[in-house]
């Protein structure tokens, strides 16, 4: 589909900001599409904006990256260097633990569920996302580190991640509240979420080529500056996300976005009235 340079933006800051906020980018992208009046996704599009997601994440992440490779390092060596390596090991094998059903279930679900475009289902996803946002802010804070993180913990928080290609469900919410319902302090639920994040992107990314290549002629070089501008904003936005969830995490008030996408919900229901 082609987009204005105007819409361009606002598709990639909007798909960036919700990315790491608990409230569904691919609903928001739903929603973008149809106010937009497109006809369906382009997956080149989708490409840059998942490119732009992915280099900001990995940029906003490298202190704890470091920090995890230092610790796979030191675990390698023949023994743990110091404490902070020996909690960075733990985190790492924690995160090995949830990545494998996340992904093998994003790569199985997205190819045998055709539900885009459906803006009733993102409707009643929405709503159930909120319910997903709501609950843990209900929970008294626990204290866990990966240490005291099972293995069965990692793969309950992989596999919630598995939920996003719903239109309506975030991974961020799924797997940051289940690592919360699990007991993990709420910064290591977030620091896990956000790193989760970098694989899954690199994951949808993946799966974005392969659709480019499954689809007939693209008029990629006359769309060119507005896949650009998409992928800029995405990565603009996903800062925005970020940062923003880095700073509300452990305050109160987080059942705001349970209310926000209540109301998106809502408004996404509203929108297919008017568009049937």
């Amino acid at each position: 589909m082609n987009m204005s340079w105007l819409e361009s933006l606002i598709y990639g800051l909007i798909s960036g900001i919700s990315e790491f906020l608990p409230i569904s980018s691919f609903a928001h992208q739903q929603i973008a599409l149809h106010l937009f009046g497109a006809d369906g996704r382009d997956p080149v599009r989708d490409f840059f904006v998942h490119l732009g997601m992915l280099i900001a994440v990995i940029a906003a992440c490298r202190s704890f990256m470091d920090l995890l490779k230092r610790g796979m390092n030191a675990n390698g060596a023949g023994g743990y260097t110091g404490s902070q390596n020996n909690r960075a090991f733990m985190d790492w094998k924690l995160i090995q633990t949830a990545l494998f059903p996340m992904i093998i279930g994003m790569l199985f679900l997205r190819y045998i569920l055709k539900i885009e475009g459906n803006l009733v289902l993102t409707s009643l996803f929405l709503a159930i996302n909120g319910v997903v946002v709501f609950l843990p802010n209900r929970i008294i804070q626990g204290n866990k580190t990966a240490r005291s993180m099972s293995a069965m913990d990692g793969v309950m928080i992989g596999s919630s991640g598995v939920l996003s290609v719903l239109p309506g469900i975030s991974r961020v919410a799924c797997t940051y509240g289940v690592s919360v319902i699990r007991g993990a302090a709420r910064k290591n639920a977030l620091l896990w979420t956000q790193i989760l994040s970098i694989y899954a992107l690199a994951c949808l990314c993946l799966m974005d080529l392969i659709s480019i290549f499954g689809v007939g002629e693209i008029n990629f070089w006359g769309n060119f500056l507005t896949y650009i501008l998409s992928g800029l904003f995405a990565y603009a936005g996903s800062y925005v996300g970020i940062y923003i969830m880095r700073f509300l995490t452990g305050r109160p008030g987080g059942n705001g976005f349970a209310y926000y996408c209540w109301g998106a919900s809502l408004f996404s229901f509203i929108l297919y009235l008017t568009v049937a």
